[in-house]
């Protein structure tokens, strides 16, 4: 696009002007012949072995590739002279692809199905699957070891967050039914249990191309499915990244098949 494209004329004291210079007599010839618009051509008087240098800016307001030429003429000569101007406008992002943030993946999860700790890749969430209630959260910053690494096996899992963008990027991480509406000082989530999803650490920074892990965990309180979502607020990237969640909440359960034993008369001794 033309509008992505500004010619500047480089004055003598280092700055640059539109369509006018110092050195020569320029003018900027307005084809739209509108007030207000960019001067898409310009005209310049050049003295005799001399030269001026032209300054080519791009910026844009979307992302995207941008491609225009930019085209010299000399009065007098019927030839064209053209210069190819490309531009890349883009935003700082992380992968969203299931394959490079999930360790574990399943196509599906059937009725029947239990599914530990994967991501499901038709409904797109990831499942913690049924998890014990009662477990303190704290106990994740335990010192002892043993503890900390049997809670990890059940209650957590690691998310690979790796910078596919062209620059480096800061990113922050929220569980979205802990946010709080600014105006209502309501949460977002309403009926999500605000304390049952924990992610750690709460921000990372990345190199291009570079993958760091988080580490996401869920402790639910109730024998019930839980659902809430991990919010990745990319800075200078207006749109967010969210991976849904979700974890039943399992009460141990006992079942008898009787409801009392009756065996007939026996002689003492006998079994």
């Amino acid at each position: 696009k033309i509008e992505n494209f500004r010619i500047t004329l480089h004055n003598s004291a280092g700055g640059a002007e539109d369509g006018k210079d110092s050195g020569g007599d320029a003018k900027a010839a307005n084809e739209e012949g509108e007030e207000g618009k960019r001067p898409k051509s310009f005209r310049w008087t050049i003295p005799a072995n001399s030269y001026i240098e032209l300054a080519v800016d791009f910026s844009s307001t979307t992302a995207g590739k941008f491609n225009s030429r930019l085209g010299l003429m000399v009065v007098g000569d019927t030839r064209e002279y053209s210069l190819l101007c490309s531009g890349v406008c883009a935003v700082p992002q992380i992968s969203q692809e299931p394959r490079s943030v999930f360790m574990r993946r399943a196509k599906t999860q059937r009725p029947t199905s239990i599914l530990t700790k994967q991501y499901v890749m038709d409904a797109k969430f990831f499942q913690f699957g049924p998890l014990l209630i009662g477990k303190d959260a704290k106990t994740r910053n335990s010192n002892d070891e043993a503890v900390i690494e049997a809670l990890r096996k059940t209650n957590s899992d690691t998310f690979r967050i790796t910078n596919t963008g062209l620059f480096d990027c800061h990113v922050d991480f929220s569980i979205m039914g802990q946010l709080v509406d600014q105006t209502t000082g309501q949460k977002n989530a309403v009926g999500v249990d605000a304390h049952t999803f924990i992610v750690e650490p709460k921000a990372l920074d990345l190199k291009v191309d570079e993958m760091k892990e988080v580490t996401v965990w869920a402790f639910p309180t109730e024998a019930k499915d839980y659902k809430d979502s991990l919010l990745c607020s990319v800075h200078d990237n207006p749109v967010p990244v969210v991976f849904d969640l979700g974890c039943e909440g399992s009460a141990p359960k006992l079942e008898l098949s009787l409801e009392k034993v009756e065996f007939s008369r026996l002689l003492v001794g006998q079994a």
